[in-house]
């Protein structure tokens, strides 16, 4: 991989990191049935923290990648014109509004229908950032690239990376169904992943020279890569079964709980992480970009 796509695979991994937090926690603001009390629980606010944390880290290595990191507000200068112009500017205004949600979660601690507005501002600006992230890589000089499982893998690695924290800090201290929730999610997410694959790559099959030539330089250069990837997301969907009956009540801590939650975000870092770096590898152009 080049050194000039690693600060890539950093940025759209820790901003999708972060939407997928805050996407879901929202979801547990919202429906009182995730909840087993009416303030916000303190793990939920230090939860934001990191949300926060990857995001700003995450801008960081974009900056890098810009080249001159002084330079790099001229990056918002061309919104109308420009995706990546467009890509920096929703990020900030995500960021921006995270952090104001993770303040104000701290420092006035008012029951969770206060910041209500908030929250879901947050949230559809997130969920508006991978979206205008994935329309950067739609294009047409990177025929690998420039199809609907862009997106659609995007959207995957957001729910999937962002419900394996939130089990993490569920464990002991969340309500049954929160935990029941999150362990199907991680299940849902990870199969669905591996469902989309085999069309992926059936598709990079058949639909164009430049495309056959991605899917020959996963296969022959990649292929261990590409295998380590498909059994990483084996072991997260079977780690999130596993942390699944491992629920066993809501009255006791969920103690054998904590290995199958630690291993399936383990597993599901390690498949999003070889997912993204064979992203940038078999993107291969046809002139331009």
């Amino acid at each position: 991989m080049a050194d000039n796509t690693l600060p890539l695979v950093i940025f759209t991994l820790l901003v999708q990191f972060s939407v997928g937090i805050v996407t879901v926690y929202g979801l547990f603001l919202l429906f009182p049935h995730f909840r087993s009390k009416n303030e916000i629980p303190r793990r939920f606010k230090w939860i934001l923290i990191v949300s926060s944390a990857a995001a700003l880290v995450g801008v960081a290595a974009s900056f890098m990648h810009l080249g001159n990191p002084l330079s790099s507000y001229r990056a918002v200068a061309n919104l109308g014109s420009s995706r990546l112009s467009l890509e920096i500017f929703t990020v900030l205004i995500y960021l921006g509004s995270l952090l104001a949600l993770t303040v104000l979660q701290f420092v006035i601690p008012y029951p969770q229908r206060h910041h209500h507005w908030l929250t879901i501002l947050t949230l559809i600006a997130g969920i508006v950032v991978i979206y205008v992230m994935a329309t950067v890589y739609l294009l047409p000089t990177r025929p690998a690239w420039n199809s609907i499982f862009t997106p659609i893998g995007f959207y995957l690695t957001t729910l999937l990376t962002g419900s394996a924290l939130l089990l993490l800090f569920q464990i002991n201290s969340g309500s049954w169904s929160s935990q029941k929730a999150l362990a199907i999610i991680i299940i849902a997410i990870s199969t669905l992943h591996l469902v989309v694959l085999p069309f992926y790559m059936t598709w990079l099959g058949e639909a164009n020279d430049a495309t056959r030539a991605s899917l020959e330089v996963v296969l022959k250069n990649q292929l261990t890569l590409f295998l380590l990837g498909i059994v990483a997301m084996g072991l997260t969907a079977s780690c999130g079964l596993w942390a699944l009956f491992s629920i066993k009540s809501c009255m006791i801590k969920n103690r054998y709980l904590f290995i199958p939650s630690i291993a399936a975000f383990i597993f599901a870092w390690a498949a999003v992480i070889i997912d993204r770096v064979q992203f940038y590898l078999h993107g291969v152009s046809v002139g331009g970009f």
